[in-house]
């Protein structure tokens, strides 16, 4: 008899206890008998862990019930790696366990109390839990535990609304400790406290930094993704860098983080659609479908990424490859048990053909618990798809711009404003549409249509130096296009602004688009008749003080250092000779000296401390740099080229990797000062990731030649 070999990979979100899975087989193809064995196997495997709490909390409970307080205990403390599986239900009962304890008993185990009453966010029983561990707390009692315990604190005061008192327990927090993932924590928190934007990304860049810096990855493509929500229709451009940055960071390891890794991708795909680049937007979200393939538990989330590469084949007019995607995400939903779904499916289908059935069976189905993805659905089917009085339809357009709200979803805030607008618009409430529409832009400023809206009512109404105002921030914004000069030159001419209305409309007319423009030329002549002298705008430049240090201050001023060698002083790592040059004497010392001395210059004195060649382990760092406000990164400097081969260079990063390993940091930076004519920066992988440790390369050109 043939034997068979199957692996199933399992792997548990401890935050969700969400489980995915994956199925490989092992010398054969698969097929649809392999598919189904792969999901009844991995029906039974998962409940096994549901199967583990519930023996934990029967033993426990029989302990207990016997009177065994010190049998129990015992119990539970062999078995804390087991609390991770635990449910909100069990919680109940190890706070009654607790209370049954002796002083020295309950010291001992508080923290992981304190642990799950954080994971199920039940935060009386957290504030209580707390205080019952600073309570017991003496000298024996780690810092990093004691400093995790105010960080919770300053979490219950913010979900009280206390957010004063929790703003100084954080601002204590600071000063008191070194440890960057507790920095990092309040850096978060600080982050969810600040109302002003650029407080909010202050802190927010800072908590990215102290996360990467002690390993805490995770977190820190969470704060990246926070900053995206608050950035995403505003500056999408912006939202796409960060993006990449997130998916940087990101490995895709296990099942779990190929779905995380995934998520980014379509996260990256929405974003390239905003900004209308569907071509574009094709590649990472083709990405996202591949990740998911093969994620046994992930099916919903395959069915959207799914689906939304199907809208991007539609409008590329590539209907042959959406027919295909449409037949794999139908096929799929034999896969999927969950009743949201298809309550999803049927609000979709409502949405886009209005069917009376659909219509029938959400009415029934859709409640006040229903999930607020499907409750919005469902208000935009009703307003889209029924004969509505004016009042009605504000009324649904309220409840959808709540559930957006609830989302997050900016983009969908953003047109749902602007569908407000024409409504109020249409029913002759012009001074409501216009705020409408400014409300759309806040939440959204790339939204073109309400852009247009806004201008054309504005100049209805001649409320001019509002139209002026917008204006000119969209051409600050998306540079000089002659149209939208055209526009703000003649709003600029109505305001009898003759000198920058003439600036505007020279501008214009020497564009290469300007021959569209009509009465250009006499638009110039009147400003000329109305102007006694023709003065150019002056602009000024605001230079921002950042007074911390950031990881990103660091990697900008390594790609200013690498810019100014390679224009001002390459020449300096070369010794002219016969058949042409050859490496000065010991370029790397010079490399090392010249780093430092532009590092010095570029930071003000005691922001950073530069320590060089330190011994780690059995090697030494080139430089390990210090920043006053904890941040820890090393430095190493390779040449490569004329004798440096390639892999010499390379191995600086596992030369950093040793070091980040014995210095118990995460971030290092590899500079290669290439000097190779032909393969200039091949094979130099920009950004390694690797467990916990970030590896950033910058490449310098220092050849001596360079090729014409």
């Amino acid at each position: 008899m043939n034997s068979k070999a199957h692996t199933i990979k399992l792997a548990l979100n401890l935050r969700s206890k969400r489980v995915l899975g994956e199925w490989t087989n092992h010398g054969y193809e698969k097929n649809n008998d392999s598919d189904e064995l792969a999901r009844n196997v991995f029906n039974s495997v998962r409940n096994i862990f549901s199967d583990i709490s519930r023996d934990f909390m029967a033993n426990l409970s029989e302990l207990i019930r016997s009177g065994e307080i010190d049998n129990a205990f015992s119990f539970f403390k062999d078995s804390i790696s087991l609390l991770q599986f635990l449910s909100k239900n069990d919680y109940v009962l190890i706070k009654s366990f607790s209370k049954l304890l002796s002083g020295e008993q309950l010291k001992e185990i508080c923290i992981y109390i304190v642990a799950l009453s954080s994971e199920f966010n039940l935060i009386d029983d957290l504030d209580e839990d707390v205080e019952t561990c600073l309570r017991l707390k003496d000298d024996s009692m780690e810092e990093l535990i004691e400093m995790s315990l105010y960080i919770e604190k300053s979490r219950i005061l913010f979900e009280r609304g206390s957010f004063n008192t929790s703003f100084i327990v954080l601002q204590d927090i600071i000063k008191k400790t070194k440890f960057n993932s507790i920095l990092g924590f309040a850096f978060r928190n600080l982050a969810r406290l600040s109302i002003h934007e650029k407080d909010f990304e202050n802190y927010t860049l800072k908590a990215i930094d102290h996360f990467l810096i002690s390993g805490l990855k995770h977190d820190a493509v969470s704060m990246i993704m926070l900053m995206l929500e608050r950035i995403q229709g505003k500056d999408n451009h912006e939202a796409l860098a960060l993006i990449n940055k997130a998916i940087e960071l990101q490995s895709s390891d296990s099942s779990l983080d190929k779905d995380r890794t995934a998520a980014l991708y379509q996260k990256k795909g929405s974003i390239l659609i905003d900004l209308e680049k569907y071509e574009d937007a094709k590649e990472p979200v083709i990405t996202a479908c591949s990740l998911r393939r093969g994620l046994i538990g992930g099916e919903m989330e395959l069915h959207a990424s799914l689906i939304k590469l199907e809208f991007i084949y539609r409008d590329l007019k590539d209907d042959v490859a959406a027919d295909k995607i449409k037949e794999e995400y139908m096929s799929l939903e034999s896969h999927i048990d969950e009743p949201e779904f298809f309550i999803a499916r049927d609000v979709a289908e409502y949405l886009r053909e209005g069917d009376e059935v659909s219509r029938s069976n959400l009415s029934s189905m859709i409640n006040e618990g229903s999930p607020v993805n499907i409750k919005f659905g469902y208000a935009m089917a009703k307003y889209l798809n029924e004969e509505l009085t004016f009042t009605t339809k504000i009324e649904l357009l309220d409840q959808a711009l709540k559930y957006s709200r609830e989302m997050k979803d900016y983009h969908m805030t953003s047109l749902i404003f602007q569908q407000m607008a024409e409504e109020y618009h249409k029913n002759e409430y012009v001074s409501i549409a216009i705020e409408k529409l400014y409300e759309s832009l806040s939440s959204n400023k790339s939204n073109k249509i309400a852009f247009q809206n806004i201008i054309t009512l504005l100049l209805q109404e001649k409320r001019l130096e509002e139209a002026s105002c917008l204006l000119k921030q969209k051409i600050e914004e998306v540079g000089q296009f002659p149209n939208i000069t055209y526009i703000y030159a003649k709003v600029r001419f109505e305001l009898k602004d003759y000198k920058l209305a003439y600036k505007l409309f020279k501008q214009v007319r020497n564009g290469a688009s300007s021959e569209n423009i009509k009465h250009i030329d006499d638009y110039i002549m009147k400003c000329i008749e109305n102007i006694d002298e023709l003065v150019s705008e002056e602009t000024v430049s605001e230079q921002i003080v950042n007074t911390d240090i950031t990881l990103d201050d660091i990697s900008k001023s390594l790609d200013d250092f690498c810019a100014s060698v390679s224009s001002h002083s390459r020449m300096l790592y070369w010794n002219k000779c016969d058949d042409g040059y050859k490496w000065a004497s010991k370029p790397e010392t010079i490399a090392k000296h010249a780093l430092i001395m532009f590092f010095s210059a570029r930071f003000s004195s005691g922001t950073i401390e530069l320590i060089q060649e330190p011994r780690a382990g059995a090697g030494f760092i080139d430089i390990y740099l210090v920043t006053n406000n904890g941040i820890k990164v090393v430095i190493e400097l390779k040449m490569c080229g004329n004798g440096y081969s390639s892999n010499y260079a390379l191995s600086g990063e596992s030369q950093i990797l040793h070091y980040l390993e014995s210095r118990k940091i995460n971030v290092g930076f590899l500079v290669v000062f290439d000097s190779r004519t032909r393969d200039f920066s091949k094979g130099i992988q920009y950004f390694k990731s690797i467990d916990n440790y970030s590896i950033f390369s910058k490449v310098v050109d220092v050849r001596s030649i360079l090729e014409k």
